[in-house]
């Protein structure tokens, strides 16, 4: 199973060595699956979609949300915040931007969960922008993947970051296509 992780939060499921479509070709809407009932509203109609709280978007919201309520940061007065901001100020010690990563890393980690539950998938792979978080994201992830899995799933199934980085995706779609073209000819 492979999570982009960047604006939105994508998915792609790998089934034998082949892309698992589903039966209208719109399998593995991971970003749409909901976590919290209640949640706040997405895009795509839909409330408390993993995509609320793990994507890009998603931190910027929670980051902004938490400088209203009074919280002190070093990316306060600022116009325009990026997830790469609130990632570079982590890394700097800001406290607000690693509670954001670190809620965000638990929020996948609960996405993942239930994909280990579902389908109980060898790997899990997460590409995008956001993977530039680096542990900050990974060990919240793993702490929950931890807690909340069942013992043989979280065992047997790797998480790890795409080595190909925000490139993976578009790097999939190639292979994807060259694929059709190999079996059309």
């Amino acid at each position: 199973v492979m999570l982009t992780l960047g604006t939105g939060v994508g998915g792609g499921i790998v089934i034998d060595n082949k892309l698992w479509r589903g039966a209208n070709n719109v399998a593995a809407e991971i970003g749409h699956m909901v976590i919290q009932t209640d949640g706040p509203l997405c895009n795509c109609g839909n409330r408390g979609c993993v995509e609320v709280y793990a994507s890009a978007t998603g931190m910027v919201r929670r980051f902004k949300e938490a400088l209203k309520g009074g919280t002190s940061s070093s990316l306060k007065g600022f116009d325009e915040i990026t997830a790469k901001m609130i990632n570079e100020a982590a890394i700097q010690g800001d406290k607000v931007s690693s509670d954001v990563i670190e809620e965000t890393g638990r929020y996948l980690g609960i996405a993942l969960v239930n994909i280990m539950h579902v389908l109980n998938p060898e790997m899990i792979v997460l590409a995008g922008g956001m993977i530039g978080s680096g542990q900050l994201l990974m060990n919240p992830i793993r702490k929950v993947t931890t807690q909340r899995a069942f013992e043989a799933s979280y065992q047997d199934t790797k998480i790890v970051f795409s080595q190909l980085g925000n490139d993976a995706g578009i790097i999939g779609a190639a292979g994807c296509l060259l694929k059709e073209l190999e079996i059309s000819a």
